[in-house]
């Protein structure tokens, strides 16, 4: 079954992220961590967050942890990631080029797309000047929280095994305090400045006669 205190390790891990992983009464949230994570895919995850991060950014932040002995190179590191993104207790995105406005208030189509060609234009030069790979293209990383994150990627690996695991977990009152409880909630209203216009109106008696 593994490492028990690896696993306790991690649950304590990702119950610390935006969308916690609580202790269940059962201990069946061991057992789950066991079926997605690897033991050295649980090690790994020990020195990730749920913020998105490239793998120069871990390998940085696994070098200035003093507590990590032995950190593996940047190609090494890359290669664990992708095998955890492959294994489905991951998540993984490509990166996306970010720039900023000079206005705080308005967005001009116009002059983001001037800046975008410059930092682009910028990056092009530095990497044919200096032998440096750009950033854009590259994969990011990012712990997921179980629901919804680690539980939909099993989605083309279900198991009556996972499955029963996974029922007893939600049933348990600790999930549900927690995933209703986050400070950052998962589901949201997101407010797009638009209104909608009734396409349709309530017709009355004598209209709904000439319709039929």
């Amino acid at each position: 079954m593994g490492d028990t205190k690896l696993y306790r390790k991690l649950q304590k891990h990702l119950n610390k992220q935006a969308v916690g992983f609580p202790k269940s009464k059962s201990g069946v949230d061991i057992t789950l961590l066991q079926y997605i994570f690897s033991e050295a895919h649980a090690k790994m995850a020990l020195n990730l967050s749920y913020k998105w991060q490239t793998g120069d950014e871990i390998h940085e932040s696994m070098q200035n942890d003093k507590k990590i002995k032995s950190v593996p190179s940047r190609d090494e590191l890359r290669e664990i990631l992708e095998s955890m993104a492959d294994a489905r207790c991951l998540g993984v995105r490509e990166k996306k080029h970010e720039w900023k406005d000079e206005t705080k208030h308005e967005r001009k189509d116009e002059r983001k797309d001037e800046i975008k060609h410059e930092i682009l234009k910028k990056e092009e030069k530095n990497e044919k000047s200096e032998g440096q790979t750009s950033n854009l293209g590259e994969n990011e990383y990012a712990l997921l929280p179980f629901v919804v994150g680690l539980y939909e990627l099993q989605a083309e690996n279900l198991t009556d095994e996972f499955l029963k695991l996974s029922s007893e977990y939600f049933n348990d009152p600790m999930f549900g305090l927690e995933f209703l409880s986050t400070k950052f909630s998962q589901m949201r209203t997101i407010p797009i400045e638009k209104s909608i216009t009734p396409g349709l109106n309530v017709q009355s008696y004598n209209n709904v006669l000439d319709l039929i």
